[in-house]
């Protein structure tokens, strides 16, 4: 096994233990399956040619902006190299990724991580401070105001406090023999390095990352929900897959 491979191998296995003493939200980011993103069963935002011409629809769209292209739209709040949409796939849009117009109508909610009531806002916060491992925004500034905007406009039409379809990502179950390095060092290989590169480092385009690091300063925090190997690999599963693709090799 290549000393890189192994090395990332073993992180991803010390996240759970990590990320145990870490409280996460009493409301579930895990589904108990994967579906189709296409399914009529999910919710579907509206198209970006429904976007009003107003100063609301450019709030609309300053909101894409910064969701697609943070560190150049809110560059003050983030620490690493990611963008919201490198884990919430289609700008916000596609189920089981974690799409923003599931996410909105949720709240406000409780969450243990921090033991209060959380507004939207609060929630956009904790996400620049974990996830882009950055700090947070002014609550009731321009960048969170934005990102409500957006989330809003995808949400149109969305029933309130009801738990949609498709809002988080799919359950990757453990693996009943336990980890396996050298089967791990197989699907990596095999599945993931071609985008995540050789030793999980990421690609970028200049600044920015095109496919996000696996370890490093460029991640998140690991107080950040997707720190533990389970959830992480049910954001790859929500990306990658629709339920039917997976690798018995792990």
């Amino acid at each position: 096994m290549k000393p890189h491979t192994s090395a990332l191998l073993l992180m991803s296995l010390a996240f759970p233990v990590l990320a145990d003493d870490i409280a996460m939200e009493d409301q579930s980011q895990i589904l108990t399956g994967a579906g189709d993103p296409a399914s009529s069963k999910y919710f579907q935002p509206p198209k970006e040619s429904e976007l009003p011409d107003n100063a609301y629809g450019q709030l609309v769209q300053q909101g894409r902006a910064i969701f697609v292209d943070t560190k150049t739209h809110a560059p003050d709040y983030v620490g690493n190299g990611l963008a919201c949409a490198n884990c919430h796939l289609e700008q916000g849009r596609k189920a089981n990724s974690a799409p923003l117009w599931a996410a909105y109508t949720m709240y406000p909610a409780y969450r243990k991580k921090n033991d209060k009531v959380n507004s939207y806002a609060e929630r956009l916060q904790g996400c620049f401070q974990f996830s882009m491992n950055g700090k947070a925004p002014e609550a009731d500034g321009p960048v969170i105001a934005a990102l409500s905007a957006y989330s809003y406009w995808l949400a149109t039409g969305a029933p309130t406090g009801q738990e949609l379809p498709g809002r988080a990502y799919p359950e990757v179950p453990q693996p009943e023999g336990g980890y396996d390095l050298a089967k791990g060092e197989q699907v990596y290989d095999a599945q993931c390095a071609v985008c995540h590169g050789p030793n999980g480092e990421g690609q970028k385009s200049g600044d920015l990352y095109v496919f996000p690091p696996l370890w490093g300063g460029g991640l998140v925090q690991l107080g950040c929900w997707h720190a533990s190997n389970q959830h992480g690999c049910g954001v790859h599963q929500g990306k990658h897959a629709t339920g039917q693709r997976r690798h018995p090799v792990r």
